[in-house]
């Protein structure tokens, strides 16, 4: 009986030793678990911290990232210490698009320590979607900004580009002074209180030199993949021919030792805005021509109803705009439709780069042969003002804001971006 209430005591002895040692133990866990808690709630908190920089950030990545542009972009922080964790850096990974936006994924890599506990760099992704234009905002046009609001408007004169790039973006007048070109000043009318005006009275050759505007190009006005332009126009009821915009892609011609060599594109522009009356019908183009040399075309009936007293007459926006492979014509802020015929969408390509700057109120063509279809200058005849290039594309509706905000006399709103509203994020994933 003895021995075995000493067995019995020797085992409760044994286990509840075990217990007790078990319990130890876990206390002894207690403070390790509990910097490992911490810590990794930090690194959570610190990656949560990160992606919010990144919606932030995201306003900037929208201004140098086009739709289309597979491209992957990393913030470095050089490991930024935040308590007990370093941010690392934000990758911007391409995640597809929409009509109107862009997707990203924004990847933020955190690590850190705590009393000899180490959590290594965790990932967290965070799914958002970028607005390639906020709704109905459009700005100054940012290429340049023609408002023909200078004093002078003589031949030889330098005019002022209300984009922010002036200097270097003057445009030269030509023809001015002998009446070919001029400045008209009129207190009314839309609010368009200068303007000018060029007489070209459907002639097409140089030596007739009716007057035109021209720069000769510089980096902030090279364009190629998304741009818009437009212009501010009152055109001559007995205009033929009238050359608005042209944004040449080579002005001279094939064999020339200047220019790209290769095929002809003095008839090509990067992209350019005209009239044409052909068999007593008149229509206005828009045209754009990608690095395929594919010429892309949108054409739309025009009548020009402008006499020699404008004054009295309506002025017409003509605009354009190009995204990768699509071509669209506005009027008045409002897409037109497309002639049968049409090419107005082609490859998702570039447009060839706008490497010779621009020239309103004519075709921009030089170094001329005996070639006769080389002097197709077409002047402009008519009335013109506001003329803008961006380089980005505008919505439907950032057009017709920009067509609203000059006729209402109002300036161009300024860009604001969509974080100051708050990004709309369409998804958010933690590994």
């Amino acid at each position: 009986m003895g021995r075995a209430m000493l067995i019995v005591a020797l085992l409760m002895g044994t286990i509840y030793g075990g217990i007790m040692l078990h319990l130890q133990n876990r206390m002894l866990g207690l403070p390790q678990l509990q910097v490992r808690q911490i810590i990794e709630k930090e690194q959570e908190n610190v990656n949560d911290f990160a992606l919010r920089n990144a919606i932030r950030y995201s306003a900037r990545l929208k201004n140098n990232i086009e739709a289309g542009n597979f491209v992957n972009l990393r913030l470095d922080f050089n490991n930024y210490r935040i308590g007990n964790c370093l941010l690392d850096r934000i990758d911007y990974k391409y995640a597809g698009e929409t009509a109107n936006s862009v997707k990203y994924r924004a990847i933020s890599y955190v690590h850190g320590d705590l009393q000899g506990y180490r959590v290594n760099p965790d990932s967290t992704e965070l799914a958002l979607t970028i607005p390639l234009n906020s709704t109905g905002v459009s700005g100054i046009p940012n290429c340049f900004y023609l408002e023909m609001e200078d004093n002078n408007f003589g031949n030889g004169d330098y005019l002022v580009d209300g984009s922010g790039n002036n200097p270097p973006n003057r445009p030269l007048v030509n023809g001015g002074v002998a009446g070919n070109i001029n400045q008209t000043i009129h207190p009314f009318n839309m609010g368009l209180y200068k303007w000018c005006t060029m007489f070209g009275h459907n002639k097409t050759v140089e030596t007739e030199n009716y007057g035109w505007l021209n720069f000769p190009g510089s980096n902030s006005t090279r364009v190629d993949r998304n741009f818009s332009l437009f212009s501010f126009v009152r055109m001559n009821a007995n205009a033929t021919v009238s050359t608005l915009v042209w944004l040449a892609s080579d002005p001279y011609p094939e064999g020339s030792n200047l220019g790209i060599p290769g095929p002809d594109l003095r008839l090509k522009p990067t992209a350019a805005i005209y009239y044409r009356k052909t068999g007593g019908v008149g229509k206005m183009y828009f045209t754009v021509t990608n690095t395929a040399y594919q010429q892309l075309i949108v054409s739309t009936p025009f009548t020009p109803a402008a006499t020699f007293n404008y004054n009295k007459q309506e002025w017409f926006q003509i605009g354009l705009t190009y995204k990768r492979g699509l071509l669209r014509g506005y009027i008045n802020g409002l897409p037109v439709t497309p002639s049968q015929g049409d090419v107005w969408q082609g490859p998702a390509l570039p447009a060839l780069t706008s490497n010779y700057g621009y020239s309103i109120g004519r075709r921009d063509l030089r170094d001329g042969t005996s070639d006769s279809s080389y002097y197709t200058y077409e002047y402009f005849w008519g009335e013109m003002d506001q003329v803008g290039l961006y380089s980005r594309t505008l919505s439907d509706t950032q057009m017709k804001t920009v067509y609203d905000a000059i006729k209402a006399e109002q300036p161009l709103p300024i860009d604001s971006y969509i974080v100051s509203a708050g990004l709309p994020v369409v998804n958010y994933i933690r590994d």
